[in-house]
């Protein structure tokens, strides 16, 4: 991995609990980053929410066998005590690169289905504004990844259907409402 972290453009922030690492989700999102086109160095700043794996092995295993010539940095943090959905994410932030001027953040469990959704994001970052990027939650195979492209065409063909048009609405003193969302943000 690159040494000079200052030609490193933008970060991709995740966390790993141990949540992630039981229902195999984590393969998935790893597969649609090892296949982004991204014509900028990046690197991914992972946080170990006490996930039970061996992280910093386990990714570079990953992306020797699955490698992106723009990924040139991966960095590790293992927590000690699990942080959370919420505040391990907020940590990655810490590990990135100084000349890393953009930051997508993208949960464990998220898949980038087309190949350019990093640059997208980062193309639509300016300053003192956040990009979130459409969603939808969709139930796919553990090993969604095995056949990645077939998959991810087959879901994109049928983008429409999986949209929500209705506004969500998230009340503060409801426990089980969860908005979910990746995004992007300016350092």
């Amino acid at each position: 991995m690159i040494k000079n972290e200052s030609t490193i453009e933008a970060s991709v922030l995740m966390a790993v609990s141990e949540f992630d690492v039981k229902r195999s989700s984590l393969l998935n999102t790893l597969h649609s980053i090892a296949r982004q086109c991204v014509p900028f160095p990046f690197e991914l700043c992972v946080v170990d929410d006490c996930s039970g794996l061996d992280l910093e092995k386990f990714l570079s295993r990953f992306f020797e066998r699955y490698p992106n010539p723009s990924l040139k940095r991966i960095s590790v943090n293992a927590l000690k005590e699990k942080a959370g959905f919420t505040r391990a994410p907020a940590m990655a932030i810490e590990m990135v690169s100084p000349g890393s001027e953009k930051m997508v953040i993208v949960a464990s469990d998220c898949i980038l289905l087309q190949n350019m959704a990093i640059f997208e994001l980062c193309m639509r970052i300016s300053p003192k504004k956040v990009v979130f990027t459409e969603t939808a939650e969709i139930n796919l195979p553990y090993n969604f990844y095995v056949d990645f492209e077939k998959n991810a065409d087959r879901v994109l063909r049928d983008w429409s259907k999986h949209l929500n048009t209705v506004p969500y609405s998230v009340q503060r003193n409801n426990s089980n409402a969860w908005l979910f969302f990746a995004g992007a943000a300016l350092k």
